[in-house]
């Protein structure tokens, strides 16, 4: 899967701004912060179309929101899957608990 951008005309042409540097796959398996969880939290996220590479943006927030929930993060109940409003802050502090970890154990 592509990596997601932003685009905005300037001038004469298009000018195409990526929104992540990881692929929509690797964001979907991330134990880290992504774009992904970003958009799933937004409450003024904007509508994806259901075609083309929107369409694979859609089926990657519904795998990463189905990924939170094997983590522990998000909760599922009838089909419905809640993800919390302090995700990325629940995702950046582990990740800086887990390298911090692997510093003080390559140090010892």
């Amino acid at each position: 899967m592509g990596r997601p951008t932003t685009s905005a005309r300037v001038g004469d042409g298009l000018r195409i701004r990526p929104l992540s540097a990881i692929g929509l796959d690797r964001q979907i398996v991330s134990d880290g912060a992504t774009w992904l969880d970003r958009q799933i939290i937004a409450e003024d996220r904007s509508e994806i179309r259901d075609s083309g590479f929107g369409r694979e943006v859609n089926k990657a927030i519904s795998r990463r929101a189905r990924r939170l929930v094997e983590m522990g993060i998000a909760t599922a109940k009838d089909g419905n899957v809640r993800v919390p409003v302090d995700t990325v802050a629940t995702l950046e502090r582990r990740e800086v608990e887990r390298v911090a970890i692997r510093w003080r154990e390559s140090a010892a």
